[in-house]
């Protein structure tokens, strides 16, 4: 029993999170939220036994071999990631262009079209009207079309 140190149930949850939430104003009307969350969650709810011999290394290998989250979902590769950045950066404007402004003005000025024009047609809207999500009430999906 010298060295050896059990240690049961033991319960680790460690979780890297960056959230990002921006806000736009584009008129006094118009005004766009954005929130982005991006966290990669390692839990881990077991019995084992420890060793004091046992290195960093090897216990960092067997979490994440053996974490849920290790084995049922993935991470969010490097590319992935830039490329919301560089959006991000590019709607914000500190690309050093107003790209970001003007195609955030189009999504809106494209949203209200979009609801203006299906109100005319007789279609039940429902949903902000600034929002370029537009949920559509369908009775009978069939007729509709």
């Amino acid at each position: 029993l010298a060295g050896i140190l059990s240690l049961h149930l033991l319960s680790l949850s460690l979780s890297l999170s960056l959230s990002v939430f921006l806000y736009i104003s584009i008129s006094h009307s118009l005004s766009i939220y954005l929130s982005i969350s991006l966290s990669l969650p390692l839990s881990l709810h077991l019995s084992i036994p420890l060793y004091p011999s046992l290195s960093l290394q090897e216990l960092v290998d067997y979490l994440r071999s053996h974490s849920h989250s290790a084995v049922y979902a993935s991470a969010m590769s490097p590319p992935v990631t830039e490329q919301i950045l560089r959006a991000m950066k590019c709607i914000m404007g500190l690309d050093g262009t107003t790209l970001g402004q003007a195609r955030v003005q189009q999504l809106a000025e494209n949203t209200h079209y979009f609801r203006s024009r299906l109100q005319e047609m007789g279609f039940i809207i429902y949903g902000n009207d600034d929002s370029p999500v537009v949920p559509i009430l369908l009775y009978m999906p069939g007729k509709v079309v």
